[in-house]
């Protein structure tokens, strides 16, 4: 028999006798003491209920089983542990299904003869300030970031909207950041700046737009997203279908796999201190040419 056996094998009779003599213990009886074995936060933790429990007066006898066999066990059947998944959706629209065969026809006929689609969404809400930001980040040794220990709001600073405008035509988009809220008119200006500054000088012969949108800001029962569209088309000369996303489906938009995906991997581990433009490495290597 090896020697690390025999030393497990002295670990658990160690721990078995350490818990026999703490359910002797007077706190182990007595609900209103400060700590009591196993109320202590960090101890016991990733133990499954029931390891360690020791016998009490006035119940049948169980069986000692030390922590560690029981994670043993677990681990032979297969078991591990878990956090939950976001996977139960509710109830969903029997038109669902047909709704996104619909909006993808309509995208490949704009596509095939080079005219612009572009899908419109707004990105999650970025507090200003030293908070904190997920990830992590490349920094000498001993310096991380220093960011507040308390995310409350301040209005000061305040906080960043971006909103972004991918054209899947062009494989380009271009992200606008609002500091007040996230509303239709603010949806429709970042559509009324892509335009000149990207959208035409990418489709010069366009003569259509579609815009396919999804969430509060861009709802089909907003007023304001029903008049903006139609004031861009009355200044711009283009006819702008829209087609609108089935309920409950905005993270689908293509948008959030192809443009703010990369924006959140840009800034991760680094807090947003200011709304300047910064550039954003691209999401994959250029084509070498043909």
């Amino acid at each position: 028999m090896s020697r690390n056996t025999v030393r497990a094998g002295l670990s658990e009779l160690d721990r078995g006798a350490a818990a026999e003599a703490a359910d002797s213990t007077p706190s182990r009886r007595r609900p209103q003491a400060p700590f009591r074995p196993g109320s202590v936060p960090g101890e016991g933790a990733g133990t499954p209920p029931g390891a360690g429990e020791a016998r009490r007066p006035g119940k049948p006898a169980a069986l000692d089983v030390a922590g560690r066999t029981v994670n043993r066990l677990l681990h032979s059947l297969g078991c591990s542990l878990r956090s939950n998944r976001k996977t139960v959706q509710g109830r969903q629209h029997s038109d669902r299904g047909a709704r996104f065969r619909r909006i993808d026809r309509r995208v490949r006929a704009f596509q095939k003869p080079g005219q612009p689609a572009i899908p419109v969404g707004t990105k999650r809400k970025e507090p200003v300030g030293p908070c904190r930001n997920g990830g992590r980040e490349w920094r000498p040794k001993g310096s991380p970031e220093k960011v507040r220990v308390h995310d409350f709001p301040d209005p000061d600073p305040g906080k960043a909207v971006p909103c972004g405008v991918y054209g899947m035509t062009a494989d380009r988009g271009r992200a606008v950041v609002g500091a007040d809220r996230d509303t239709a008119s603010f949806a429709v200006e970042s559509v009324r700046r892509w335009w000149p500054s990207m959208g035409r000088p990418l489709c010069r012969d366009a003569r259509r737009l579609l815009i396919t949108a999804g969430g509060c800001s861009s709802s089909s029962r907003s007023r304001l997203w029903k008049l903006g569209p139609q004031r861009l088309a009355d200044g711009s000369g283009l006819k702008i279908p829209v087609c609108r996303l089935p309920p409950g489906t905005s993270r689908w938009n293509r948008i959030e796999h192809r443009m703010f995906c990369h924006i959140t991997r840009n800034r991760r581990g680094r807090p947003l201190v200011s709304c300047r433009p910064s550039s954003i490495s691209s999401p994959r290597p250029p084509r070498a040419p043909d």
